[in-house]
């Protein structure tokens, strides 16, 4: 049976959404129309520049693919640990696209929402728990109750989250002395989860910060015996809606939101192997954001750099989970960029095959040779690209035990755990790997 719902979309710096279209959606198959009034307004943005275009069209946009929902919708429900805690707190496993959308928190990614205007009021009204909140039933938990169980309990008078990931998490209003509270995502170690896995985290989001990425801040706290690792949220700003100090009890406040889109929208693979597709593929994503962001007069030859140095940075680390819901674009100053960086971990696991393939024939295996030869498309030239690979490798290799023992309190013996995260940046230091290329200046550079 076919559900229609509204579509809403909160325009860039202002605290309230306004309506922008409709949403019809059967199994199978959406169709999408923009309301005249959204399409013609000075606030309106296409919710996706390349399958949700402006037209003049009175036909709808169509979508087949992904059970019948457009990249961005799917990208504000909820997944993973979100959709499992909505499950429960409902009691239902059998919600569908528009179920989800519909029951989920006020905290989903982007600034979308697809809704009835009843469930709409409730998303507003949505408020996370203070981050005490956690902090204090964390103090008081023995260790008995699970990381899902504890974030449970709270749901139970507070909508906690609808974000996707595995991980337990949620999201929670972070105070400040002096500046205005901000949302936050909180996530914990799980007691049956992979060993240091909230340090691990904090570990690579800020190295990758001291390499001169992009990356949202993060924070790393021990509470009672729990570990906890807290993201700042990118895509929300609350800003005081009256002239004195804020809050947030009151609700005195506005909640203003960035519109997001993941890599698998903007990429739009249509196969169903997360892995070994060689539609997910890094060079594929840094030809498609020039779709979405524009020309080069903006910036774009930047951010395909900054998409490059993600790419080796996560091969530095082992991260081998940077699948393609693990990147996105984050529309902010009126143009579609990389979003910050997210979701970095560094892993012992790693065999040197990243999710999302690094060279234009699909291979996901990295090596010095591969990601330096094939910079050029992500507008480098090798040599600029050998010269920030061993950069960023020597950062990584000279501080991340320093950074472990100090700042997460983490025991000398357990960084033996932790070290083969960082096998190929070592390679790299000690050069028993080196890319092969002509070195004459200008040899390689684009004609």
């Amino acid at each position: 049976m076919s559900k229609e719902r509204t579509v809403w979309v909160w325009p860039t710096g202002q605290g309230a959404p306004i309506e922008c279209g409709h949403f019809q959606w059967k199994p199978g198959a959406g169709r999408f129309m923009y309301s005249p009034a959204y399409q013609s307004s000075e606030d309106a943005v296409a919710l996706d520049p390349v399958k949700l275009g402006f037209n003049r069209r009175a036909h709808p946009h169509k979508e087949d693919m992904w059970n019948g929902m457009f990249g961005v919708f799917r990208d504000a429900s909820p997944e993973g640990f979100g959709l499992d805690l909505l499950r429960w707190k409902h009691n239902r496993d059998d919600l569908d696209e528009i179920d989800r959308l519909g029951l989920s928190s006020g905290d989903a990614v982007g600034a979308l929402e697809v809704c009835t205007a009843e469930e709409l009021e409730r998303k507003l009204a949505y408020e996370p728990p203070p981050l005490q909140v956690l902090c204090d039933l964390m103090q008081t938990d023995d260790l008995e109750m699970t990381s899902s169980k504890l974030i449970q309990n709270i749901s139970k008078t507070n909508d906690v989250t609808s974000l996707g990931g595995e991980k337990p998490k949620l999201t929670v209003l972070v105070q400040s002395p002096k500046n205005a509270p901000q949302w936050w995502i909180a996530k914990l170690q799980e007691r049956t989860g992979p060993p240091l896995m909230t340090e691990r985290e904090y570990l690579a989001m800020t190295l990758a910060h001291r390499c001169g990425l992009d990356v949202a801040p993060v924070r790393f706290e021990r509470v009672g015996r729990h570990r906890l690792l807290l993201i700042q949220r990118f895509d929300r700003e609350l800003v005081s809606e009256v002239n004195e100090p804020f809050q947030p009890t009151s609700r005195r406040y506005a909640v203003q939101r960035k519109m997001f889109a993941s890599a698998e929208t903007v990429l739009r693979p249509r196969g169903l192997d997360p892995l070994g597709d060689p539609e997910r593929s890094y060079v594929g994503f840094a030809h498609d954001m020039q779709r979405w962001g524009g020309s080069r007069t903006s910036g774009f030859e930047q951010q395909q750099q900054e998409l490059w140095r993600r790419m080796s940075f996560n091969a530095l680390v082992g991260n081998h989970d940077d699948h393609v819901r693990n990147h996105g674009l984050l529309y902010r100053d009126g143009q579609w960029t990389l979003s910050p960086a997210y979701d970095i971990v560094a892993m012992p696991s790693f065999n040197r095959v990243l999710a999302m393939s690094v060279t234009p024939d699909g291979s996901r295996r990295v090596s010095a040779e591969n990601l330096v030869r094939y910079a050029e498309h992500f507008s480098l030239t090798p040599e600029d690209a050998w010269e920030a690979l061993q950069y960023m490798a020597r950062l990584i290799v000279e501080s991340w035990q320093e950074l472990l023992v100090t700042e997460c309190q983490v025991k000398a013996e357990a960084l033996e755990l932790v070290r083969p995260s960082f096998n190929f940046a070592q390679c790299i230091v000690d050069h028993t790997e080196v890319p092969q290329f002509d070195t004459r200046k200008g040899s390689n550079r684009k004609k």
